[in-house]
């Protein structure tokens, strides 16, 4: 631990962690180069080739390689999961790997599921977001960046920064393997090999052929899928490529623990600001927000006066509730900036006492939020973006207690609680089904007469996921059941249509009934 310097006062906890941090993205390490080849070295192309295999048959389907990350199903499910049996195996399984990076590996796997379970698109593409950030500060992990660093706010957006501008260049390793130890063209060998290998198998699978008929029809589909036409081929070949070549640089990185490297990166210190700038901003948003949470104590917790002029309490509901959770997620960034700006600096008891202050209202507004979207909720129903809502405002109240703790204990770890925190509920939305959850709160709600109004067509727009929901809907409301019908065989139809890689489970259950 650092001593305090004379004459002044002693580092704060806060600032001996951020040091620490430092320390290590100050530990200049020189240049990398390619480095003599070992033994796992030698798999690492056959596990890339077969990766980007996978991976090309996965996004077999779409136009663009990277569609299948936004839009698949299943597919993304399986590439995922086989990327990280590859990664593990290579690095030799979970030695030396920490309790967060084992805790994060889980929440990837997780991630990676919620695809196969979950039809919706809209909530595909979300995930696709949270999935993509967790399994590169997972590969880091693995790679061999240290936790302290690659779980702290600068520290993490140094080591994905790394992995973008410097990952690719793991390939040159690549032109070390094709040379071999002896230099005489190990690749140039591999390739004679497959082509002696090709033209046994130009006589012997005509044979094979006439020997099983089974054989021959799987044989004859496999003809048929190459002959699709030129452009087919050639984004299967760019896919291919492009997925060789990234997990290729990947696996190698990881196999030689490239991501110590990030240690080389340095932070940005940027000026501390003054507490009296600190504290006059807090003060200015707390009168503000004061005024407005006596407001809302007045007149919506304590009824004061009918929000009539607002249309009743669903035009009241609505009117506010998207500022307020807008409010309350700028106010929490602005409680954090205001504290990391000061990180190093002298605590000082009124802007700690001006930023509890300004924590407080954002819960104050997070409840008029949820009552308002409550309210209406309960007369118009439920959608994917009002159960979004709420889950973001489930995690901007955890942040708010974190900051409360923070300010409390400077060298409580808020980055990694919070990241922590914010995917399990993430985790937990996704894999709870939000689309059928939505579809039969609507449904129900309705049958029961607590909702008074009932989109069939947006039940439809759902996902696959609806079905069971619509069904329940067709066999219980006259007024309904033509409706809910045809969106039924609309979304079948749907499912019929798309590819394997696409589809999730309740499709898959959906075409069997089709089929059948």
């Amino acid at each position: 631990m650092r001593e305090p310097e004379a004459g002044g006062r002693p580092p704060m906890p806060g600032q001996i962690a951020e040091e620490g941090i430092a320390e290590k993205l100050a530990s200049a390490a020189p240049a990398r180069s390619p480095e003599p080849a070992g033994p796992r070295d030698y798999l690492v192309p056959a596990c890339a080739a077969g990766l980007a295999i996978l991976w090309s048959v996965a996004a077999d389907h779409t136009m663009l390689s990277l569609d299948l990350i936004t839009i698949c199903g299943v597919g993304i499910t399986i590439c995922i999961f086989a990327f990280f049996v590859v990664a593990l195996a290579l690095r030799g399984g979970l030695r030396d790997l920490g309790g967060a990076a084992k805790a994060l590996l889980v929440a990837c796997l997780l991630l990676a599921l919620a695809p196969t379970l979950v039809s919706n698109r809209d909530l595909r593409m979300l995930n696709a977001l949270v999935m993509g950030a967790s399994c590169i500060l997972e590969y880091l992990l693995l790679s061999g960046c240290a936790e302290d660093v690659a779980l702290s706010l600068g520290g993490c957006l140094c080591a994905i920064g790394f992995f973008f501008v410097e990952q690719f260049s793991n390939t040159a390793q690549l032109r070390l393997l094709s040379r071999g130890s002896s230099g005489k063209g190990r690749l140039r060998s591999s390739l004679l090999g497959l082509l002696v290998a090709l033209a046994i198998l130009m006589v012997t699978v005509p044979l094979l052929f006439s020997a099983d008929p089974v054989f021959a029809d799987l044989f004859g589909r496999i003809l048929g899928w190459l002959d699709d036409g030129l452009f087919a081929w050639g984004m299967r070949a760019a896919r291919f490529a492009l997925a060789f070549v990234a997990g290729s640089g990947m696996l190698l990185g990881l196999l030689h623990g490239h991501g110590r490297s990030v240690g080389r990166l340095e932070p940005h210190s940027p000026r501390r600001a003054s507490a009296s700038s600190v504290g006059t901003m807090l003060a200015a948003l707390d009168l503000v927000y004061l005024l407005f949470v006596g407001v809302q104590f007045a007149y919506l917790f304590g009824g004061a006066s009918s929000p009539a002029m607002f249309g009743g309490y669903a035009g009241y509901a609505r009117s506010g509730f998207f500022q307020l959770a807008a409010v309350a997620g700028i106010n929490i960034v602005v409680v954090l900036a205001s504290v990391w700006v000061r990180r190093d600096a002298e605590r000082s008891r009124p802007v700690v006492a001006l930023q509890l202050v300004l924590l407080a209202s954002i819960v104050v507004m997070l409840a008029s939020a949820v009552l308002r979207m409550s309210l209406y909720v309960g007369a118009y129903g439920l959608t994917i973006l009002r159960l979004l809502t709420f889950v973001g405002m489930v995690g901007i109240l955890s942040l708010v207690v974190y900051a409360t703790v923070w300010l409390l204990r400077p060298e409580f770890p808020i980055f990694r609680w919070a990241i922590a925190t914010l995917l399990c509920i993430w985790v937990a939305f996704m894999l709870s089904g939000p689309a059928a959850r939505v579809a039969d709160f609507n449904v129900d709600g309705f049958l029961a007469g607590r909702v008074q109004e009932m989109d069939v067509y947006y039940l439809g727009d759902l996902s696959a996921d609806a079905i069971p929901a619509l069904e329940r809907l067709a066999a219980r409301s006259p007024e309904y059941a033509v409706e809910a019908r045809m969106q039924v065989r609309s979304l079948r139809a749907g499912v019929g249509a798309s590819g394997w890689q696409e589809r999730s489970v309740a499709e898959m259950l959906e075409l069997q009934k089709l089929e059948g």
